[in-house]
């Protein structure tokens, strides 16, 4: 091992440089949002502050993968970058004199449509058609080929359970192997044949039936909230769907107070929001039955809509009664009732202890609450700004507004400025709302909009930004690509692709769809759970290990954490250590393709082969002459096993740039 670490010194690995800094990265997406338990009270900064953090670990982050750049002047007036879309022209317009990257050569922006695409890395042969292919469309072209790819499902499925939380165990619930899976299976075949955003997020909100076999109720069977009122689980449901679908997770601290006084440096909305109003939007809710059927671990729930008050697994109530005084939430005492409100005061008794399902943007509730909720939801604007940002982050590495799930109705419209002193909540709000428009027309298809945001200049700038001096304030303006560090699955499954010893994963837990050879492809991120059935001989030889290596990498849970984008000092030790998933798939008896790079006579030729595999680019100069000397000093098979080991150990192995 000495003799790699005095090779990494030569190539230049530049975590030894900035590893320490990378340690010490802040990355607020690796904590939980924490609302729920009302704990802005007990730390209000951490929430002002949420929007400024996440900017200077990006700032942070940009700055250590800077170190690893070239020298090369590439950044150009804003006005000579091609206008594409409407992508374009709001970010390139709004730029001014800020010098813009120029666009991404064709090695940047093929590994990154890959990894944003697929969450692999392109073969050496994809890479060197690429680049030979001389046809000016060959970019769409290739975008066009990856958005109907299996592997865009893969990816893509990843996003969509972690939108929904698609999980076993949460913190309130126990989904069991037959939820989770039948959950994960409604989301792939969902994506499989194109269902829509505005489809998915209807049958989640108001759909029935029993959720080992309707996949979908496996979000309303999200809201079980023990220890407590029935209140507490109608208040549960509320908040996730708002949360998810709207972007408005604030839901959470106005179902436990005012928002004035508590919310007014956080939320111009919120702030004016009551608990009571908080209360008619949970009121959708109140009709949500669950029933248990079955035993541990075949426990399923089924999730129907209430007709009357008597029935088992309903509400004993049928309503949002305001009568608690215990469970998860401050009492919930009777108020007056504002006339106003849907419902009247004089047709029931105590009318000061009924809440009325009033939706916050007008509209009152039916027969059927939960799809009255669903319609009224989908067709509020908040629902395509929310996804169109959603998307938006996931490929460009920082939400219009971010964090995602803070969305500020009040501070969005581009055409209804906020009140003194409010601003614009979205650093480009005339693009939000236009986004939102555009994936509304485009009916929700998730294809059509991540293509319209990829075919864009805007999404296709180089990462480097060379010859001029980045700035903090740049980052709002989206002057560069931002690179992202892998995420855990695709940092395993770079591993895999490159040396050719593909993973079969299973877990002492059924999978939906049994053992798989890509860690992208398990039902949630703390899969494979146990030790399961072995994989290949000598390479990952449990499940636990390749969770634990792919974990290391803030995979998250989907329940109290979140995936994260910051960097340690153990993910470079799992990278430089890591026996059974990394060094063992680095040797030569385990790896076809390092036998098939021994068995190339030119080193020149041999050298560069280890680069496209792992890092999908060709050697620089001085990569090449160092790598090629080092080649011809030992023991061949040796050597190259050496120069695999360093490649992976290099800062752009770990980033989508």
């Amino acid at each position: 091992m000495n003799r790699k670490l005095l090779l990494l010194a030569c190539v230049g690995l530049v975590f030894s440089v900035g590893g320490v800094a990378l340690a010490q990265e802040e990355d607020v997406a690796t904590r939980a949002f924490g609302v729920a338990e009302c704990t802005y009270k007990q730390d209000p900064d951490e929430f002002r502050n949420r929007n400024f953090t996440v900017r200077t670990a990006l700032f942070n982050r940009l700055a250590l993968f800077n170190k690893g750049a070239g020298k090369l002047k590439n950044v150009v007036p804003p006005g000579d970058i091609p206008r594409q879309n409407l992508v374009d022209e709001e970010i390139f317009n709004t730029m001014g004199t800020v010098p813009s990257a120029g666009l991404s050569n064709d090695q940047e922006f093929l590994r990154r449509i890959y990894y944003d695409m697929t969450g692999r890395q392109p073969t050496p042969d994809q890479v060197r058609a690429f680049l030979g292919n001389t046809d000016p469309n060959k970019r769409n072209t290739l975008i066009d080929e990856l958005l109907n790819s299996p592997e865009f499902v893969d990816r893509w499925l990843v996003w969509l359970g972690d939108l929904v939380q698609n999980a076993w165990v949460q913190a309130t619930v126990n989904r069991y192997a037959g939820g989770r899976n039948a959950f994960h299976l409604y989301l792939k075949d969902a994506l499989v044949n194109r269902k829509s955003m505005r489809d998915i997020a209807i049958e989640t909100v108001s759909n029935s039936g029993n959720n080992f076999s309707n996949g979908e109720t496996g979000f309303p069977t999200g809201s079980i909230t023990p220890g407590g009122p029935i209140q507490d689980r109608v208040d549960t449901a509320l908040r996730q769907a708002a949360q998810t679908w709207l972007g408005l997770a604030y839901y959470d601290c106005v179902l436990c107070h005012n928002g004035n006084g508590r919310l007014n440096n956080l939320s111009a909305y919120f702030s004016g929001v009551t608990r009571r109003q908080a209360w008619e939007m949970s009121g959708f809710f109140a009709h949500l039955g669950l029933i248990n059927q079955g035993v541990a671990p075949n426990l399923s729930r089924n999730v129907f809509d209430c007709s009357g008050p008597s029935q088992q697994g309903c509400p004993p109530t049928f309503d949002y009664r305001l009568n608690t005084t215990n469970g998860n939430r401050p009492n919930r005492a009777a108020t007056p009732l504002d006339a106003s409100n849907c419902g009247g005061t004089t047709t029931i008794v105590e009318p000061q202890y009924h809440t009325y399902p009033g939706f916050e943007g007008g509209g009152c509730a039916g027969d059927v609450r939960r799809t009255d909720f669903a319609n009224f939801m989908v067709n509020d604007p908040m629902f395509g700004r929310n996804l169109a940002n959603r998307v938006w982050k996931q490929l460009f590495g920082l939400g219009l507004v971010d964090p995602v799930d803070t969305m500020d109705p009040a501070r969005l419209d581009p055409n209804n400025p906020p009140p003194d002193p409010w601003t614009f909540q979205a650093t480009h709000p005339q693009l939000l709302e236009r986004l939102g428009q555009k994936f509304a027309e485009q009916n929700y298809d998730l294809r059509e909009f991540v293509k319209f945001l990829v075919q864009s200049s805007a999404y296709q700038l180089s990462s480097r930004y060379e010859g001029a001096e980045w700035q903090f304030e740049y980052i709002n303006l989206f002057a560069r690509h931002f690179p992202r560090r892998l995420e855990g699955e695709e940092v395993l499954d770079t591993l895999a692709k490159g040396s050719g010893a593909i993973g079969n994963y299973n877990s002492d837990n059924q999978l939906p769809e049994g053992p798989v050879s890509w860690m992208i492809q398990m039902p949630e991120p703390v899969e494979p759970r146990g030790a399961g059935a072995c994989n290949n001989p000598g390479v990952d030889p449990c499940n636990t290990q390749a969770r634990n290596f792919a974990g290391a990498f803030l995979r998250g849970n989907r329940d109290g954490i979140a995936r994260g984008q910051a960097n340690s000092l153990l993910q470079q030790l799992y990278l430089m250590n890591d026996v059974p998933v990394l060094l063992n798939r680095l040797r030569m008896n385990f790896s076809p393709e390092l036998q098939r790079v021994s068995g190339i006579a030119d080193d020149n030729e041999a050298v560069g082969e280890l680069f496209l595999l792992f890092l999908s680019r060709l050697p620089d100069a001085s990569e090449l002459s160092q790598g090629v000397a080092h080649l011809q000093s030992g023991p061949r098979n040796d050597r190259i096993e050496d120069l695999a080991w360093v490649v992976v150990n290099k800062i752009d192995f770990l980033f989508n740039y």
